[in-house]
Formats: structure tokens, C-alpha cells, sequence
């Protein structure tokens, strides 16, 4: 049950167990981080996004953002081409939809001059920072059969096949600096998402990219290991996440104030309150593509 991104996904088999069945109808059979992170922070959100199938009206400014950069990226290191035009391209798609910005991003012509700004450093970073040179990029590698007969995917962005140990490679865009506090053996501590990826693959060198887009963007590079114990600790994590998919407990986060901080950020709050007259302002309901299963799947396991 392993396919790359852009591809077709796998035909269902009657043989594995459905975790859920989505909003499209589409029955998933395979864990992922995303849905681990989903069900761990709100069975609510989970509900109303994965299985009833309602997404903001606006999409996130960010989120696409950092596709251009990770396409640029790729392109850069397949094809040669220079990095600046690809994001240019890329990001052009994007100028006149309607996109939801944050503060600091402000509006798609700021992202422009930080998307860039981030590119035309990439070069001297790819020399220096990150000087990987053997790298493959969007791959979905399956853990088979890890758990109450299910698969455990991982849609990765890119390993670099380095002599005498594989690399592990998530990119990132972020506001902000990544926190690289260092644990008791003296690595950065570990995001779950690079835990995730290791449990997967098998790759415990990891390590982040990040594009950090401030009004003088620049790149951060960190490397990690992911140790036996947060391996351990991981796969009980995920399992215990499975379980709550498996067993329909779908239930709202709880929390001695509400709505919390971490709830307001929530795009299905609206619903969550029963305010139907936000709901219409804030949420659609996801168009139903019964030919197109790839679309489906992919917003729906990742």
C-alpha cells in the first residue's frame, strides 16, 4: 500500500481493516501522523474535517506558500533550474485567489519578496547549510501490517542517500525560528512528525529544513536521532491514536476553560458552539469527487 505523491492510491482491499471511511466515501485503510495529530487534538475537528468533510472558505496563504518553496527546491536539485524561477511561477497560480493571510505574511506580494529573498539564498545554503547532493523527494514509504492489520504511511519530503548513513528530511516554512533545544545526549529535541518518519522508514538520522520568512528570511538547518525510547514511545502513541479512530471516540477536547486559546485558532469552532450563522461564513462543506479517489486520499491521510 505505498504510493508517491501525485499517483493514484491504493485500490481498496477487503483483506485490511477500514480505519474510517471520509468524507468522499473513500475508505481509509492506512494510519498517518496527520490523523494521529487530528484525533489527538480534537475528536470534534476530526469529525467535522476528515469524516463530514467541512474546510475553511479561505484557504491558508502559508500552507501554499510553503508548496512553492518545497517545488522550487525540488526542481533546483532534478532539473537545474534556478530556484527563483520556479517560485515565481509557482506562486504566481496565487495572486489573485482569495487566500487567508496572517499578520506577518500580509498579503501575497510581501510573501513574494520573502519567497524570494529565501530562494535566491538557496544556492550558498545547498553549499554550506544543507550540502546534500543525492536526494529523492516525495516519497510515501508503508509500514506494513504495523498494527491491528493496518499500514503505517508516511508521506516524507525527501531523503538524502549520504555514505554510510540515509538522511531523513522535512521541509518547513514558519514564522519564527525553530526551537533546537538540545536533549540529555546533546541532539536538538525531536518534532513527533520526525519520530513518525523514522518508526516508518527505519532512518534514524533526521533532520529539518526550515524557510523562515521574517522580513529578512533566511534558512535553519537541524539534525537529530531518534532514539530506541522515543521510537517506543511514538509507536504507542499512534496506536493509542488509532484506537480512538477504530472505536468512534470522537469527542471534544476537553479543558478547564472553553474556548481555549488552542480552540479558538480552530477553524471548525463555529460549529463546535452551534453559531450556524458563522459556520456559513467560515466552513464549506468539501466537493465530492467520486472519480478523482487520488484527491481524496491524499487530503485525507495527510
Amino acid at each position: 500500500m505505498a504510493f508517491q505523491k501525485g499517483q493514484a492510491p491504493p485500490e481498496y482491499n477487503p483483506q485490511l481493516p477500514v480505519i474510517y471511511t471520509g468524507w468522499s466515501g473513500y475508505r481509509v485503510q492506512e494510519f498517518t501522523y496527520s490523523m494521529a495529530v487530528d484525533i489527538d487534538k480534537c475528536g470534534f475537528y476530526t469529525r467535522s474535517t476528515r469524516i463530514e468533510g467541512l474546510q475553511p472558505i479561505l484557504e491558508s496563504a502559508g500552507f501554499k506558500f510553503g508548496d512553492c518553496i518545497e517545488t522550487a527546491i525540488r526542481e533546483h536539485y532534478e532539473r537545474g533550474i534556478d530556484p527563483v524561477d520556479v517560485f515565481n511561477v509557482e506562486w504566481g497560480k496565487w495572486k489573485d485567489v482569495n487566500l487567508m493571510y496572517r499578520e506577518r505574511e500580509e498579503d501575497w506580494n510581501n510573501l513574494l519578496q520573502v519567497g524570494r529573498g529565501l530562494l535566491r539564498q538557496f544556492p550558498k545554503v545547498r553549499e554550506t547549510l544543507f550540502p546534500f547532493t543525492n536526494l529523492k523527494f516525495s516519497l510515501h514509504p508503508v509500514k506494513q501490517n504495523w498494527y491491528r492489520g493496518s499500514g503505517l504511511g508516511y508521506i516524507l519530503d525527501g531523503v538524502a542517500h549520504e555514505p554510510g548513513e540515509d538522511v531523513l528530511i522535512d521541509f518547513k516554512t514558519s514564522g519564527n525560528k525553530y526551537d533546537d533545544n538540545q536533549d540529555h545526549q546533546g541532539w536538538p529535541m525531536l518534532d513527533p512528525q520526525l519520530r513518525v518518519g523514522a518508526l516508518v522508514t527505519g532512518i534514524r538520522k533526521v533532520a529539518f529544513l526550515t524557510a523562515v520568512k521574517t522580513k529578512n528570511p533566511y534558512w535553519q538547518f537541524i539534525e537529530g536521532r531518534v532514539t530506541d525510547e522515543l521510537l517506543r514511545d511514538t509507536d504507542l502513541w499512534l496506536r493509542e491514536m488509532y484506537d480512538r479512530y477504530v472505536e468512534q471516540k470522537f469527542y471534544r477536547r476537553a479543558g478547564m476553560r472553553f474556548p481555549s486559546e488552542h480552540c479558538k485558532m480552530c477553524d471548525v469552532l463555529p460549529k463546535c458552539l452551534g453559531r450556524d450563522d458563522l459556520v456559513k461564513l467560515t466552513l464549506r462543506q468539501k466537493t465530492k469527487r467520486e472519480t478523482d479517489a487520488a484527491v481524496a486520499v491524499l487530503d485525507e491521510m495527510d
